[in-house]
């Protein structure tokens, strides 16, 4: 019997790219099995790392431009995907306002912009393109995606009038906007924000609140980002009148919010769905399949939105053995639609350790899982 293995991994943050993960677990599987069919489809979100898992499954050109970094002082190069065919770009929200990018003694949500994003959308638009799809997960900011409409022609004054500068957008410093300056072109456009956050703009489980911390936000930062967040979702809503406490309006900082404000045609999509749908993950199903996903820390979040969750709704009417292997599995938790949980780290280990050595433990336990099997 020839064995069939489907390997969708996420990425394991701090230790290996998704493309690492299935080329870990590949090894694994051929010490047991080298004659085994193995599917290697990596996945992501829509953070870190989507562009190089859609890039490997459709047909995109990979454009490059110089544009500015979660800070206005830096300069990034970014890459997004264009197809002319069908007039699409694809971005990538963390190539230019991400976390990753910013140093851990920088964190700041009160600093960082999505100007460099906006300079992507431009440059986008430029190609011809007509349709904007932005993968959110993994940013820096929490601007409101002000940043973006200010990179687009929109201004942002204080309330002496005074224009702020670009990438310098202080939430507590704008009082009004002038829309009226920007680019004709980005209302025309189908903008489309890819995101499984379903947190609301502002509140208990608002954008401030709720993801602020991880941004490097203090506990009064918190409170000033959720107090500004109110005013301004209050002063910039009155024309438009968008439902603030809509699921996923407090992705990546409330950027959906920004965006609606200039383009009707806004809206957002689950990230993981969509991953999916352009790796067409079904098509490599077979009765003998058994499917081998993953993620850095397998706990209760996993099955809000993630890839492993993804991955098992997906398949749930195949019926296939899906294994999930994690850098560290929460206890007692039991995840609907997974036939094995493992965790691949040995303990006593520090995290340091177990971030280093992330895919040579993989491959080790995937082998043992594969000798179970043989």
């Amino acid at each position: 019997m020839t064995h069939s293995f489907i390997l969708a991994p996420d990425s394991f943050k701090e230790s290996m790219t998704a493309k690492e993960a299935v080329t870990a677990m590949s090894k694994g599987i051929r010490h047991v099995f080298p004659d085994a069919i193995i599917h290697q489809i990596p996945l992501a979100d829509g953070g870190e790392g989507t562009l190089d898992v859609i890039s490997e499954h459709a047909d995109y050109e990979k454009v490059t431009r110089q544009v500015m970094g979660p800070f206005c002082d830096e300069v990034v190069s970014a890459i997004f995907l264009y197809n002319q065919k069908n007039k699409t770009a694809i971005l990538e929200l963390a190539q230019t306002s991400g976390l990753e990018l910013v140093a851990k003694a920088k964190h700041t949500p009160l600093t960082t912009t999505t100007f460099g994003t906006g300079q992507c959308v431009l440059e986008a638009v430029k190609l011809g393109a007509k349709k904007i799809i932005l993968a959110v997960g993994g940013s820096a900011t929490h601007d409101l995606g002000f940043g973006i409409l200010q990179a687009c022609g929109v201004r942002f004054f204080t309330k002496q009038h005074v224009q702020l500068p670009n990438g310098q957008l202080d939430l507590s410093k704008i009082a009004t906007w002038n829309s009226d300056t920007i680019d004709s072109s980005i209302r025309d456009l189908e903008v489309i924000v890819a995101s499984d956050v379903e947190n609301p703009l502002y509140g208990i489980q608002g954008a401030a609140q709720v993801f602020a911390k991880q941004k490097g936000a203090t506990a009064n930062e918190i409170l000033q980002l959720e107090k500004e967040t109110i005013r301004l979702a209050q002063t910039f809503n009155q024309k438009n009148k968008h439902d603030l406490q809509t699921a996923g309006m407090g992705a990546a900082g409330g950027i959906l919010f920004g965006l609606s404000l200039v383009n009707e045609r806004c809206r957002r999509i689950s990230g993981i769905d969509w991953v999916l749908d352009e790796v067409n993950l079904e098509r490599y199903v077979t009765k003998e399949t058994i499917v081998f996903t993953g993620e850095g820390k397998i706990d209760c979040q996993t099955e809000q939105g993630k890839v492993i969750a993804g991955v098992i709704q997906r398949l749930a009417t195949y019926q296939v053995p899906i294994v999930a292997f994690g850098g560290s599995v929460e206890k007692d938790l039991d995840l609907q639609g997974i036939t094995a949980c493992f965790s691949i780290t040995p303990t006593p280990i520090s995290l340091k350790e177990a971030l280093r050595d992330g895919a040579d433990n993989l491959t080790y336990t995937v082998e043992q899982v594969c000798r179970i099997l043989a």
